[in-house]
């Protein structure tokens, strides 16, 4: 019969689990066979945590990097990526930095969302504002368009609708006026000028120019 070749840890002690008071003492290979929960998860986590181990003279749990593949280590260490099967990063500090991405890209994928979210806001609000300023132009527009009549000469840059709307909003401390008074000045300034032009007009030798109210 084949010598067994001894490992440098000596002896296994299973208190845990499924285990009570439990040992066994390893050789140099080991193969552990059972079914689902009875156990070989345990045997790795007290292997893993150099625990309830014993070991031969002149070797301490130090000595040893005992490496355990288990699901922890796949979750540590292996990252896959989303909708790329058999595509997967290795190493615990690249699965640290794959899930790190992974958190990044969806907290951006939520501000974006949010930034989609308040610009449609935004926009809604923008051609709400721009269908008032319509409304508010027309109304303007046509509550004057009697009294602009008689008043033409003063509404200079002002005959069209968003003209007068933004001089209406831009006279910060409007003037009150009586508008018989108004329209009097108006008649007296066209005939003023009307006057001024026929004079002109005989006096050919003469240029004339209009002068705006």
């Amino acid at each position: 019969m084949n010598e067994i070749i001894t490992s440098a840890i000596t002896r296994v002690s299973l208190n845990q689990a499924t285990f009570h008071n439990k040992t066994f003492t390893p050789s140099y290979i080991n193969f552990l066979f059972g079914k689902n929960r009875c156990g070989k998860s345990t045997v790795a986590k007290v292997l893993k945590d150099k625990t309830d181990l014993e070991w031969d003279s002149g070797h301490t749990a130090e000595d040893f990097q005992i490496l355990v593949y288990n699901e922890e280590f796949i979750s540590r260490n292996i990252e896959s990526y989303d909708g790329l099967p058999g595509v997967f990063t290795i190493s615990e500090q690249n699965a640290q930095t794959q899930k790190e991405i992974e958190v990044a890209t969806s907290e951006m994928g939520l501000s974006q969302k949010s930034v989609n979210e308040l610009s449609k806001r935004l926009s809604e609000q923008e051609t709400l504002l721009k269908k008032q300023l319509d409304t508010f132009q027309t109304i303007c527009w046509e509550k004057t368009k009697d009294f602009r009549k008689l008043v033409d000469p003063a509404l200079t840059g002002k005959k069209k609708k968003d003209g007068l709307t933004n001089a209406l909003l831009a006279e910060m401390n409007p003037t009150e006026f009586d508008a018989d008074s108004l329209v009097s000045m108006c008649e007296l300034h066209s005939a003023r000028m009307l006057q001024h032009t026929l004079k002109c007009l005989k006096e050919t030798s003469q240029p004339f120019h209009l002068q705006p109210f």
